[in-house]
């Protein structure tokens, strides 16, 4: 399972192509930890949001020749759900979640109170079929996912999170 990896939300074309389980293995031992911790210890939401926005990031849905839905390359099989607003709830979250034989993965985001939750899906979705997944497996993970999410191209930020959980 290929992804991209992009330097910053706003190059359009990805920097390099990672396996999924190289991503994962990077997220939990702190590969991105300095970028992360710019989020995590920001004091006003403008310096959070700006280093979110320096932060660089994957696109867990797939391969693409530039980050746009219609330049997809190759689907990863995977659907990224994302869980925000979960703050004080964001472990028992995690810890449900973890229990869904259906989880591939499940990882706190950069911001450290929502979620990112990776669930496999057949390889080869074309941008259309991705969204419908997307929603049908938000329902049946029952959660309130993002809808901004179920764009096959979504760029995420990258993340640390030593209780990684991986399939």
């Amino acid at each position: 399972m290929k992804i991209d990896y992009y330097k910053k939300k706003t190059y359009k074309r990805p920097y390099r192509q990672f396996d999924i389980t190289e991503i994962l293995r990077q997220i939990q031992d702190g590969t991105y930890q300095n970028e992360v911790e710019k989020v995590r210890k920001a004091k006003t939401q403008e310096e959070k949001d700006t280093a979110k926005y320096e932060a660089s990031g994957f696109t867990f849905s797939g391969t693409f020749k530039e980050r746009r839905s219609d330049s997809l390359i190759q689907h990863s099989g995977l659907v990224a759900i994302d869980i925000d607003g979960l703050n004080e709830r964001v472990r028992e979250e995690k810890e449900r979640l973890e229990q869904n034989p259906y989880t591939f993965s499940v990882f706190r985001s950069i911001s450290n109170t929502d979620l990112r939750v990776l669930v496999k899906v057949p390889d080869g979705l074309d941008a259309h079929t991705h969204k419908l997944y997307y929603n049908a497996t938000g329902k049946f993970l029952k959660v309130e996912s993002d809808s901004q999410g179920q764009d096959i191209s979504r760029y995420t930020n990258v993340t640390y999170d030593p209780k990684l959980y991986f399939l």
